[in-house]
């Protein structure tokens, strides 16, 4: 699983660097953001205006742990449960009309299938986010990252979720294009492939397969 993870979290990185250097990104904002230290450590210019959103008692958390740290850009946090329409709107309306992206790192294969197409029409319509940031995980990785222990993440998990390729198809029918996509059979086996042959054994047969596992960046189009 740390592979998989390690590996989503590097090409991440090397995205939202990329996008906030060439698009004129003036707002980030991390959508169930958990224990994300981005803020923090990566090279991020200082007018940049970053919003962590997640349960208020993890951003709690996180700002105990970090108390003695001082982020690189202007850090903020909102406290949403995103399955909650009125939350999750004046989330976005608290992410203003500057430009923005929205990043759902890991979240998605969580959230009930109104909830991830209301990200998708809301973010446009209550905010200036025009680019996004999301990953998708194939089910043959998630087999491989977390060996036995898949039922323990089913029951964290909506029942009416989208995953896999439905995502991209729920994305694009709500106006988004896709701009860039790294995968992670590629990545892995450029990063590191000896260590990435534990998570993806068969690269050759994923990179063929239908999963479309890596990470994509689409821009509003709408």
């Amino acid at each position: 699983m740390g592979i998989g993870v390690g590996l989503r979290c590097r090409t991440i990185d090397e995205m939202l660097l990329d996008a906030v250097a060439t698009l004129g990104i003036r707002t980030v904002v991390i959508l169930g953001a958990g224990l994300d230290t981005r803020a923090w450590r990566l090279d991020l210019p200082p007018h940049l205006r970053w919003i962590d959103v997640d349960f208020a008692e993890i951003l709690d958390y996180k700002v105990e742990m970090l108390a003695s740290e001082r982020p690189r850009c202007r850090w903020e946090r909102v406290a949403a449960d995103l399955t909650d329409a009125a939350q999750r709107q004046a989330m976005f309306a608290a992410a203003g009309s500057e430009l923005g992206l929205m990043v759902t790192e890991g979240l998605l294969l969580y959230l009930p299938a109104s909830s991830t197409q209301a990200l998708a029409i809301e973010s446009v319509q209550r905010s200036g986010i025009r680019h996004w940031l999301l990953d998708i995980a194939a089910s043959n990785l998630m087999r491989n990252a977390h060996h036995g222990r898949l039922d323990d993440i089913e029951k964290v998990r909506a029942r009416d979720r989208v995953e896999g390729r439905p995502i991209l198809d729920l994305v694009e029918r709500h106006g988004w294009s896709l701009a860039a996509r790294r995968g992670y059979a590629e990545e892995g086996f450029a990063v590191a492939a000896s260590r990435g042959l534990t998570v993806l054994p068969n690269a050759d047969a994923v990179a063929a397969s239908d999963d479309p596992c890596g990470i994509y960046r689409y821009g509003w189009s709408g």
